[in-house]
């Protein structure tokens, strides 16, 4: 399918493509765990039904069906994304695997046991960096796939690209037709750390203020504590052309002081670029009546008794108050299945749930995708 680098056992081949190639890069796949990816695909009509851009925020690029014939010969589209189990493959899509020892451990992709790993900044500017140059240098299907890109960055982890793009390339000519498009899924994980690593990024210090976040004085640890940090996703929502949420609800919750983590003001200051598209899975692959991973198929007719729950655990996905309702909710003659990683502390308390309700509750910690067409057909 493509050619494939470090972590996989399968057998690196190539394969040529007739239509210009749509570029996805991936931290997470369900069929890989705890991989690095760069994913390509090529252009067919199946895969843009995939990825729909409303019309007005990509205007520059699609504005009409007359367009988009002429515009996706012109564009490749660069995916960066931490999330993104489970992830369908349409038309041919193949990976890119990006090596480093920092990515062989054990723990999931951003921690362990422990806590989250304190070499994350640099495990994901690498990569970073590295779904910038891929497209560069890599003859994939027997040539480099070029500038023209669309990069969507998802979450802090991707959150480099947009800068990358501004100071590392466009001042010598290179992707100055490229646009970036930030995705923010959880505006609580922001990619913060101390000023002093700026210098680890790859960034000329000019740039540094793009990046620069200075902590309020409540918030500083000691009294010589200076507050001075760089955030990974303010830089992008500073760099990137246009920014999207999850749901036009949660785009404007992050405006607000209540929901904005600090960044509101920012947010509201780059609202003209800013929108929201409703998240949603495929109802072909997840359809319960036809799905071939349940035991039992089903329709809207019979949903008794069916509870489940996929996600990151996370206090912004609400499975506190999920947990904390399950001694009310299974009074009732219901089972209930919660899949998911994340806050330790909530996966401990997933699992003394378990315990205390073995006959009506399951905690499965980690993603697993068999399960997980469970959960959601259950």
């Amino acid at each position: 399918m493509a050619l494939r680098v470090a972590y996989s056992s399968h057998p690196a081949s190539i394969q040529s493509y007739e239509s210009p190639l749509r570029r996805y890069h991936d931290l997470e796949l369900s069929k890989w765990e705890k991989l690095i990816v760069l994913s390509l695909t090529p252009t067919t009509d199946d895969f843009k039904k995939e990825i729909v851009l409303p019309t007005g925020i990509t205007k520059d690029l699609i504005s009409s069906e007359e367009e988009q014939t002429k515009t996706k010969s012109k564009y490749n589209v660069v995916f960066v994304t931490s999330e993104a189990a489970p992830y369908s493959k349409t038309g041919g899509l193949g990976d890119v695997f990006v090596d480093h020892p920092s990515y062989h451990r054990p723990g999931s992709l951003y921690g362990d046991e422990h806590g989250t790993f304190g070499d994350n900044q640099f495990r994901f500017t690498l990569l970073c960096h590295a779904a910038c140059e891929a497209p560069l240098v890599l003859p994939l299907g027997g040539y480099t796939y070029g500038e023209n890109c669309l990069f969507i960055v998802n979450d802090w982890h991707a959150s480099l690209v947009p800068a990358l793009l501004g100071a590392k390339y466009r001042p010598h000519g290179v992707y100055k037709d490229a646009r970036s498009i930030l995705v923010i899924h959880n505006l609580a994980h922001q990619g913060v750390e101390p000023a002093i690593t700026y210098e680890k990024l790859g960034l000329p210090p000019e740039w540094y203020g793009a990046l620069e976040w200075i902590y309020p004085t409540w918030a500083r640890k000691h009294a010589h504590d200076t507050g001075a940090t760089v955030n990974m996703l303010k830089g992008a929502i500073v760099t990137a052309d246009r920014i999207l949420t999850v749901s036009q609800g949660y785009a404007w919750e992050i405006t607000t002081p209540e929901g904005g983590q600090g960044l509101n003001e920012l947010l509201s200051s780059r609202g003209c670029i800013l929108d929201g598209i409703t998240n949603g899975i495929d109802v072909d692959v997840w359809n319960p009546a036809s799905d071939k991973l349940i035991p039992f198929n089903y329709s809207v007719d019979d949903l008794s008794g069916k509870i489940g729950f996929i996600g990151r655990l996370d206090y912004q996905k609400g499975t506190d108050l999920i947990l904390s309702a399950m001694p009310e909710l299974l009074k009732d003659d219901v089972q209930f299945i919660m899949l998911g990683s994340g806050d330790p502390a909530t996966e401990q308390l997933m699992r003394l749930t378990e315990s205390s309700y073995s006959d009506k509750f399951r905690g499965w910690v980690g993603y697993n995708e068999y399960i997980s067409h469970q959960v959601t057909a259950g």
